[in-house]
């Protein structure tokens, strides 16, 4: 996909959600610029003032993305794809300067388009840390941070879990009052 990049990919699934870091390191020492791509069913609720957006180019599937918009950002980013009374929400911890893009596009079938989120950020040694968060009704009680340290909080309503990643993924998860 980046063939001046490496791409690495950790992914961790606990009970309450799947935690996602993929990180982009230019092997060819010069800044570029990498996209998170994520599409789901479902009406899409994305809390970033959006314009439209036609400057996606014209080949590697980008061709087929239409209504997009655009956004920027430095904070998370909060999306939920929200279908028949379940849903997920995906969100991106931020940090970074971030171009975010959404829309609709091809589904399993012709007649079906789905929404989209891309997240695109610019470096050398990009990551994108991401969360999804099923649940039934509205947004989950689920928050997240990435500490200075590398250490990733994640916490729900009694529970916080701390997840490290090094040559493998370390977690815990402990107790904590309401």
């Amino acid at each position: 996909m980046y063939p001046f990049a490496t791409l690495t990919r950790s992914i961790l699934v606990t009970d309450l959600y799947a935690l996602q870091i993929d990180r982009a390191r230019a092997t060819d020492g010069r800044p570029h610029v990498f996209d998170f791509n994520y599409h789901n069913f479902g009406k899409q609720s994305l809390q970033l003032a959006a314009a439209p957006y036609s400057g996606f180019p014209k080949q590697n599937g980008y061709v087929h993305l239409e209504q997009a918009q655009r956004s920027e950002t430095s904070g998370d980013i909060h999306t939920r794809f929200d279908n028949a009374g379940t849903g997920m929400s995906l969100d991106v911890l931020g940090g970074v300067l971030s171009e975010v893009f959404q829309g609709v596009a091809p589904g399993p079938h012709p007649a079906v388009k789905v929404p989209f989120v891309i997240v695109r950020r610019r470096g050398e040694d990009v990551r994108f840390i991401s969360f999804l968060i099923p649940s039934h009704a509205g947004k989950p009680e689920i928050t997240a941070s990435a500490g200075a340290d590398g250490t990733i909080t994640v916490q729900g309503p009694g529970w916080m879990d701390s997840v490290v990643l090094g040559a493998e993924i370390r977690f815990r998860r402990t107790s904590v009052p309401r």
